[in-house]
């Protein structure tokens, strides 16, 4: 889930648009940080391992947004952290 789908996710879901757009701040810092991993200048012969570096971060930060999203979600709609973090905890239980 990307950082527009998750404001407008959040909003639909009657989340005031403040808190919608500070929650969707985090989902973008999150975003730039690997994508600025990948495109960061580098010497030539610092080229590749830079690339691989980036591609790191980049799926790190990825696949770091889904449980960041459920738990943001929840303290969004007025529910505890530990309510997000448990439905977080139930996915990655269902997970094939």
């Amino acid at each position: 889930m990307e950082a527009a789908p998750f404001y407008e996710v959040l909003i639909k879901d009657g989340v005031s648009r403040e808190s919608a757009v500070e929650y969707d701040l985090v989902s973008a810092a999150m975003n730039a940080m690997g994508f600025m991993g990948v495109f960061s200048k580098s010497p030539l012969r610092r080229f590749f391992g830079s690339i691989a570096k980036g591609m790191f971060v980049e799926g790190m930060t990825e696949w770091l947004e889904e449980p960041a999203h459920t738990v943001f979600e929840a303290i969004a709609k007025g529910e505890t952290i530990k309510d997000g973090v448990d439905r977080v905890v139930k996915s990655l239980r269902n997970a094939e």
